[in-house]
């Protein structure tokens, strides 16, 4: 008995059944790995459209809340450079009527001084040459007579360039006080 005889050695007609049966599987094989691929590419767009609306569904309620509190914070913003402006203004102003006292009492403190100067060098000139009369004296009623007239020269000269001085410094507090009262209204 041959091989063939047996059934152990393939005829042609088998060998191209066998072929077309292996073909046929194969070719059902990628079929299905097609499907089969189809399937997943269209699972993983379902996959990433469905990641990618719920990012950006659940980011917008974040994105306008975000942006809301931005517009707050600016509007704030708005209002306290504006009260921080209204203080700076303010605080100027009152720098300014501060600064505009302090010089209206030095002009005063220094009218003041004058008038001390003006009333010693005009005591002075007042006494002419009393004091070396004094030392000239012959009698001792003379010397208190030019004494006299000495201390009252001086006392005037005292009282007049006291009075002077105390009213340029009355007219400075009056004229200091001025811009702080046109302030505190």
């Amino acid at each position: 008995m041959s091989l063939r005889e047996g059934g152990l050695m393939p005829d042609a007609t088998n060998v191209r059944d066998t072929e077309a049966i292996g073909a046929e599987t194969l070719a059902s094989v990628a079929q299905a790995m097609a499907e089969i691929a189809q399937r997943a590419m269209s699972q993983g767009q379902e996959a990433w459209e469905f990641c990618f609306n719920s990012m950006t569904t659940a980011q917008a309620p974040v994105a306008a809340t975000g942006y809301e509190r931005g517009r707050r914070i600016m509007a704030d913003g708005h209002a306290m450079l504006e009260t921080y402006r209204q203080i700076v203004d303010r605080s100027m102003d009152d720098l300014q009527a501060y600064i505009s006292a302090g010089a209206s009492m030095s002009r005063g403190l220094l009218r003041a001084q004058r008038a001390y100067i003006d009333g010693l060098r005009n005591a002075v000139e007042s006494w002419g040459d009393k004091p070396q009369a004094l030392l000239r004296s012959t009698s001792p009623i003379e010397a208190a007579r030019m004494q006299r007239e000495l201390c009252l020269d001086a006392l005037n000269g005292i009282v007049a360039y006291n009075l002077a001085a105390l009213q340029a410094l009355s007219q400075a507090a009056q004229d200091a006080m001025r811009p702080l009262h046109e302030r505190a209204r």
